[in-house]
């Protein structure tokens, strides 16, 4: 194996594999956009056959050592076949290396550069529902049924969808709209930051379990927890829960605003989240970027905004709330909806907006 290995290491020098910025999908070695063992015998020829060579050497790298040996063919199959760990990100979905090396992925499918932002981020910038294709939304409605766990927090979401409901963005209502089963009670953070993945566990191996989409909101714990719980708890348990539920789209979300601006641990631990959807091409509920600007597209969030979309003005010193400064503004623009829990009806209302248009994109409708 030491031979192998040290064989493998020279020939990528000789080859020229240098680290390239192109998302791939680790085991993925033939480059078709699954992994089965069709990747592993490719590997094999490769290996000992003298085959063609590969197109992507960091997608054979199945066990992320920096080397391709047969020690990722022996790795990728016990995944496969015996209930072997799942191979590390970028996977289930192609992404960006978390862990760049010296293998070169030049050549991979669409060879979508790392520095793209993912497409499948959905924040402010998503709010105009009635631009989205009728078509696209019925298909949603049709293919999923969605499993939210939540508490305060989370349910502005569903207070948003309440607010813009009609007979195209209908849900809970029978045939023909999008169901969504709540949860609630429990959130990313509560009882503590890992019962949500037993939680999903238990409701995903139910031999009646019709639940094909799967999110969950945070409360205020990211403004407390340290970055690498974060990882450890949040990211990496979404990550496994992906791999091993590949019929399942897992909806990651950062957490609410509270004043801490750009500096704060909050806004850091979103960081981290984004930056991990965005390597990894996760769907992303940015519930924080929402909440950080106005309809206008002006931006709060260096200006200490909070959950309740209020922010401190430096011309004057003072307390202002831009979505009640909006709606006065734009009375035709803002919907009432007797309650949005710890914060402005607007917010509450662009998050159901939000939430359709994640819904279509999901559905694969392309804008």
């Amino acid at each position: 194996m030491r031979t192998l290995v040290v064989f493998i290491a020279l020939a990528a020098g000789t080859m020229g594999w240098s680290a390239q910025n192109v998302r791939f999908l680790r085991g993925d070695v033939n480059a078709d956009g699954t992994v089965d063992v069709s990747d592993e015998v490719r590997l094999l020829v490769s290996l000992f056959r003298g085959g063609p060579a590969l197109a992507c050497p960091d997608a054979a790298d199945a066990n992320d050592d920096g080397a391709v040996d047969v020690a990722d063919v022996i790795y990728a199959l016990n995944y496969l076949f015996v209930g072997g760990k799942a191979l590390p990100p970028p996977f289930p979905a192609p992404g960006c290396d978390p862990t760049p090396d010296g293998l070169d992925c030049s050549n991979y499918r669409a060879n979508e550069p790392c520095d793209a932002p993912s497409d499948m981020v959905f924040g402010h910038e998503h709010t105009n529902h009635t631009a989205l294709p009728a078509e696209w939304i019925q298909t949603a409605k049709t293919n999923f049924r969605v499993y939210y766990g939540h508490t305060s927090h989370g349910s502005q979401i569903m207070t948003g969808l309440g607010m813009i409901r009609d007979n195209l963005f209908d849900y809970n209502n029978g045939t023909g709209t999008l169901n969504i089963r709540e949860t609630v009670g429990h959130d990313l953070g509560s009882p503590d930051t890992t019962n949500w993945a037993a939680n999903t566990r238990a409701q995903l191996d139910r031999r009646d379990n019709d639940r094909n989409v799967v999110m969950w909101s945070w409360c205020g714990q990211l403004s407390v927890l340290a970055p690498e719980v974060v990882q450890r708890d949040y990211l990496d348990n979404m990550n496994r829960l992906e791999a091993d539920y590949p019929g399942v789209r897992f909806v990651y979300m950062t957490g609410h605003l509270d004043g801490t601006g750009v500096a704060g641990r909050l806004n850091q631990n979103n960081e981290l989240i984004r930056s991990f959807c965005r390597a990894g091409g996760k769907t992303l509920f940015d519930f924080a970027d929402i909440e950080s600007y106005d309809p206008n597209g002006n931006y709060y969030l260096d200006l200490g905004a909070d959950d309740n979309c209020d922010y401190r003005d430096p011309a004057d010193g003072k307390k202002h709330n831009w979505a009640a400064d909006w709606c006065a503004a734009n009375p035709g623009g803002c919907l009432d909806c007797g309650y949005c829990a710890h914060s402005h009806c607007l917010n509450c209302q662009l998050k159901g907006k939000v939430f359709w248009w994640m819904m279509a994109r999901m559905a694969g409708w392309q804008p």
